[in-house]
């Protein structure tokens, strides 16, 4: 975890309010990594909580301003001095290279730069104040938008974070801001379909008219399944074979032995499942291989995915595992899955990380291996 995030929340979690980091180190918390450099930390918090957040990021030597728009500013140094229309805050510490403020005008107010160079010490917050209910988180931009307070905020390691489907459609409003459409690529791909299905009906309501996000989201939705014989010319294009074309008679040998291990599995027990993988919007194009091998062992099959190249890299690969993962528990009532990839192979690591297996031990030769089971997912 970012060791800035852990500093802040060590600040905030003695200041007697509800708080979650949210923006792009919140989707950082969601991932489990790092996913690029973030200009500032982003907290998310309730309205009747402003004062006392105000009075405690005074006490412990931070600046605090409300913001105006266009670049303007007020400092508050009395909570009782607050302009009427309460608005988002920021803190800053004496010498914060992040936030330069001019001498104030006769109304108080100034103007501000922010400067995008990374934050490397605590010496910044910013605060994004929303409503909530008893029992529901309500998003700033559209009280008909609403997510359960239990699914709103999550944690890692005792750390707050909003979920990633409110971080996402916050930074809706500008999808074209550098960095946004990698946290939405990455988070996406990342989510529950439940989470990702949230997240399409509140785009849909925050953006009648169409958001460029609801055809991504629909583009890069994976469809799984087997294949038939109106698939010869793409079993002949993609199955593996040094990566190179296999003859017609080797492509129709391929479909057959898939087809007889499909009718081999049973609850409880797979000899053999190979699945296409093709885009939904797009099923008729394979884009690689995947399934679940139990030669090793029947009640306890291995994973394995095995994309073209040009597939490669763009959270593809996450979407199998969960699926693949799925299909386990919910179609044949495995406990466990297995997995593994060469020491050297991170990419395939993570991807069965973030898919919901977690590394158990390793080979004699280094290379890890990764489980699943229905324990660990409950």
């Amino acid at each position: 975890m970012n060791r800035l995030i852990q500093k802040a929340n060590e600040l905030l979690k003695n200041g007697g309010f509800e708080y979650a980091f949210c923006g792009g180190q919140a989707l950082d918390l969601f991932l489990g990594y790092e996913s690029r450099i973030h200009g500032d930390i982003d907290v998310c918090a309730f309205w009747n909580d402003r004062n006392r957040i105000i009075q405690y990021m005074q006490a412990q030597g931070f600046h605090v301003y409300e913001m105006l728009g266009g670049g303007r500013a007020r400092r508050i140094t009395d909570i009782s001095g607050q302009l009427p229309e309460k608005k988002n805050i920021f803190c800053y510490r004496d010498g914060c290279p992040l936030i330069k403020t001019y001498p104030p005008d006769e109304d108080g107010c100034c103007w501000m730069e922010f400067f995008h160079v990374g934050q490397t010490r605590l010496d910044f917050i910013e605060f994004l104040f929303n409503d909530r209910t008893s029992d529901a988180f309500v998003y700033a931009r559209n009280r008909n938008i609403t997510l359960d307070i239990g699914d709103a905020v999550l944690f890692r390691d005792s750390v707050p974070y909003l979920a990633p489907e409110l971080c996402l459609l916050y930074k809706s409003t500008d999808t074209e801001r550098e960095g946004y459409r990698q946290d939405f690529d990455l988070a996406y791909q990342a989510m529950n379909s439940s989470r990702q299905k949230w997240l399409r009906n509140a785009l849909i309501t925050a953006y009648p008219d169409g958001h460029k996000w609801l055809d991504r989201g629909k583009k890069d939705q994976l469809l799984l399944r087997p294949v038939t014989d109106d698939d010869l010319p793409e079993v002949i294009r993609t199955w593996p074979s040094d990566h190179q074309p296999v003859s017609e008679e080797e492509a129709r040998g391929a479909i057959s032995c898939m087809r007889a291990s499909h009718e081999k599995n049973t609850k409880g027990c797979i000899w053999h499942l190979c699945l296409a993988v093709c885009r939904a919007d797009a099923p008729e194009t394979i884009m690689g291989w995947c399934g679940l091998d139990g030669r090793r062992s029947h009640t306890e099959p291995e994973i394995f995915i095995l994309l073209d190249e040009e597939y490669r890299n763009r959270g593809y690969g996450t979407q199998c595992v969960k699926e693949l993962l799925r299909i386990a528990v919910e179609d044949f009532d495995l406990q466990s899955v297995h997995g593994g990839c060469g020491r050297d192979n991170i990419a395939s690591g993570r991807i069965m990380e973030k898919g919901g297996m977690v590394q158990y031990g390793a080979e004699d030769n280094g290379d890890p291996l990764f489980r699943f089971t229905v324990k660990e997912r409950n």
